[in-house]
């Protein structure tokens, strides 16, 4: 009896409830840390439990995942913006040593053109002022011909001996004055030729000085866009360093959550072996339970009852005895917990009805008292 009693407490206290044929719940032990020491009970709660952290770190690692993937697809999208950044940039750095070859030629020529321009303007001063003496000289000579002084032209035909010397004298004052006349024609040939040239080196320096102030100016827009398009890169730049940083943030998290999932699945898996293992010990006991109670004859508070030729123990109805929850209905066909045909975890025992002996408002004598609250006939 003791062992009766022992065994029968041990099944109450894992039955939960009765399904199809009949329900009921009892109280779990309470909760030890090593799986190995949990009750059925206490194991199904912490199965549970166990699922729904998996399922929070499942709905946590897709998070993770997300934004990792987000936070990637923002790294390609702003590596791209770099690197387009970065030809960019090498674009216009070309673009502004081009530049700046251009402006160099440009100021080495308007350098050169300055220093013709003003070596010209000093020859032609040097010019004029050959010029301006000639020109004195030949007045010089016009008005000796011309002077009351012994050496006057006049004197010079009167002091003549001869005809032939007159011509001769008139001959040299000729060529005095045609000498005189080309010096200043050459002259004035020069200073025309140098004005010309001047003329257009003056133009030449306002075209230089011209494309020079234009290429200038490229060169100052050339800067501000090259400034305008460095600050954006590093701007880019540091917002890539955020996103990877993010990143990795995400990465970690993920990896932390998988890791987490996968000892948890660990957990589950002992939680699971322990259940069917607790659920084995469960049935050998209620079967040699049920193989004691065949045996009996009569027991305390029973009768033995014949139904259809079948031969059923009226078990005990009090609960002391804790032998038998249903008195009168020993068969069932589905013990507490996981069930292997449907893989689910049943939180009932099913005990069937006898031959033409509905189970239905059946007592229920556990720790509890009850009543069948669902019968169901699946015979036809």
């Amino acid at each position: 009896m003791k062992f009766r009693k022992k065994t029968g407490a041990a099944i109450l206290t894992f039955l939960l409830a009765l399904s199809v044929g009949t329900g009921f719940v009892s109280s779990a032990e309470n909760e030890q840390d090593a799986i190995e020491n949990k009750s059925l009970e206490e194991l199904d709660t912490l199965k549970v439990k166990n699922n729904v952290r998996l399922e929070t770190l499942q709905r946590g690692i897709e998070q993770a995942r997300k934004q990792y993937e987000s936070a990637s697809k923002a790294e390609i999208s702003k590596k791209e913006y770099a690197n387009k950044l970065d030809e960019k940039i090498a674009l216009r750095n070309e673009n502004l040593e081009c530049t700046v070859r251009q402006i160099n030629m440009l100021e080495t020529e308007a350098y050169n053109t300055n220093t013709m321009i003003e070596e010209i303007e000093s020859e032609i001063s040097g010019y004029r002022k050959e010029t301006d003496e000639a020109l004195e000289l030949y007045k010089q000579h016009l008005r000796v011909s011309y002077m009351s002084k012994p050496d006057n032209l006049s004197a010079v035909f009167m002091g003549s001996s001869s005809f032939s010397e007159i011509l001769t004298r008139a001959e040299l004052v000729s060529r005095i004055a045609g000498r005189d006349r080309q010096n200043l024609d050459a002259l004035e040939k020069k200073l025309e030729e140098l004005s010309v040239l001047d003329e257009q080196l003056q133009f030449k320096k306002e075209i230089v000085d011209g494309n020079l102030e234009a290429v200038s100016a490229r060169k100052e827009e050339l800067d501000e866009d090259l400034a305008e398009m460095k600050e954006d890169y590093e701007t880019v730049r540091s917002e890539l360093e955020k996103i990877s940083g993010e990143k990795q943030k995400f990465k970690d998290e993920y990896e932390a959550k998988r890791s987490a999932v996968e000892e948890k699945r660990k957990e589950q898996d002992k939680i699971t072996k322990a259940i069917k293992e607790e659920q084995a010990r469960l049935k050998e006991e209620m079967e040699k339970l049920e193989a004691e109670a065949r045996k009996q004859q009569t027991i305390p508070g029973g009768v033995k009852k014949k139904t259809s030729g079948a031969t059923q123990i009226n078990v005990s109805s009090d609960s002391t005895n804790m032998l038998w929850p249903v008195p009168g209905y020993t068969s069932h066909s589905s013990f507490y917990g996981y069930r292997e045909f449907d893989q689910s975890d049943h939180k009932a025992i099913d005990i069937q009805g006898n031959p033409n002996d509905t189970i239905e408002f059946a007592k229920i004598y556990a720790a509890e008292s009850g009543t069948v609250v669902t019968a169901c006939n699946y015979c036809t």
